[in-house]
């Protein structure tokens, strides 16, 4: 039980000093890949978030478990900027429903 809670606490310490990437890099999509297209735009992409847009993405939800057959549903994450890029992080929500 003492391994189990240090191994969650040093866990929990390595996430709070982690960061993500500050650079901007060149996308592909699976359109990108599937047709070998290169982008005439080789220049990196800047950041193209809109302060007070919405921002919504559904997707399909299918599955299988044993002890409940197949699942099926949809789930949707919206988002929303309300200041300053720099200084402010996305609002955000998230929602599924599924049936059995």
């Amino acid at each position: 039980m003492k391994t189990k809670l240090l191994l969650a606490s040093i866990l929990i310490m390595i996430g709070n000093i982690c960061f993500a990437q500050d650079s901007l890099v060149q996308q592909k999509d699976i359109s990108d890949l599937l047709s070998k297209k290169k982008k005439s735009n080789s220049s990196k992409q800047e950041d193209t978030l809109v302060v007070r847009k919405f921002y919504l993405s559904v997707l399909p939800i299918p599955g299988y478990s044993p002890a409940l057959g197949f699942v099926l549903g949809g789930g949707a994450s919206a988002n929303i900027l309300l200041g300053d890029r720099k200084t402010t992080n996305l609002s955000s929500a998230l929602a599924n429903i599924t049936v059995t």
